[in-house]
């Protein structure tokens, strides 16, 4: 071989006071990271990119459950259908 062979060393994630290895050559996050950072629950509250506040979820089910339809709920709330069923949890 001609000259000193290299790797790519492991990195460690780049968020503040995380130690893990980052799997993303891209974020530079490691997984845990990344979903904390651009996934948000069911109650809308791990993401400040969150459509839907723990009220509207609650105000949406209690429409839900008075047989409103998913289109009805989201066009109240300003959110598309999938996003809808996704904090509902539901199907239809």
């Amino acid at each position: 071989m001609d000259g000193p062979v290299t790797f790519n060393a492991p990195r460690v994630c780049r968020k503040t006071g995380c130690a893990r290895i980052s799997l993303s050559p891209t974020s530079g996050l490691c997984k845990q990271c990344v979903d904390l950072a651009y996934k948000s629950t069911s109650d809308g509250v791990s993401s400040n990119r969150a459509k839907m506040t723990p009220e509207d979820v609650a105000e949406a089910r209690k429409m839900r459950a008075a047989f409103r339809t998913y289109r009805e709920i989201a066009t109240h709330f300003g959110v598309s259908l999938p996003t809808l069923r996704r904090h509902l949890g539901g199907s239809a």
